[in-house]
């Protein structure tokens, strides 16, 4: 374990921490107030942006499922505003199945998405976020528009096994 003691053979440490500007006093002085909140510049302001993009990003996916559940309702509505006829039950099947498949769908690939953005997304703070936004966003998008057709179906098969 003779290895272990040699030095890397970048010169004298001294000297390197002169020709890069660096302080021990500074240095020292640094790392004991790592700890604090504040004392790193500039670390406070990237976690303050991330939480609020974060607490946007959060209300925004609500929106997008109350907007789908809209959609479905007012498809619903329109069928059934004659009366309760044959089409009016079949929709409400479809409908849900449709919603439900296309809800669970974008779950699986946004979960599926953010696996692969751990892998990907290498880049600085801004850029991970950026990343991670759009493979996760187009990752539940994907899975979403590949779970409506299937719910769909799946709402059309339980109308017919009840009502056929």
């Amino acid at each position: 374990m003779a290895f272990l003691n040699k030095p890397l053979g970048l010169g004298s440490y001294d000297s390197l921490r002169r020709d890069l500007g660096i302080s021990s006093k500074s240095v020292v002085h640094h790392w004991k107030k790592a700890g604090v909140s504040g004392q790193i510049p500039g670390y406070a302001t990237h976690l303050d942006e991330v939480a609020k993009v974060s607490k946007y990003l959060k209300y925004g996916g609500w929106v997008g499922i109350g907007l789908g559940a809209g959609s479905s309702y007012l498809k619903v509505y329109e069928a059934c505003r004659s009366g309760e006829t044959k089409a009016c039950k079949k929709i409400r099947f479809t409908e849900a199945g449709s919603f439900a498949g296309g809800l669970a769908g974008g779950v699986a690939g946004g979960q599926l998405a953010s696996l692969a953005a751990k892998a990907v997304c290498r880049f600085g703070v801004y850029g991970k976020a950026v990343c991670g936004i759009a493979m996760i966003g187009g990752g539940s998008y994907g899975g979403s528009t590949l779970g409506e057709p299937v719910g769909d179906v799946l709402g059309e098969m339980a109308y017919e096994a009840l009502y056929d």
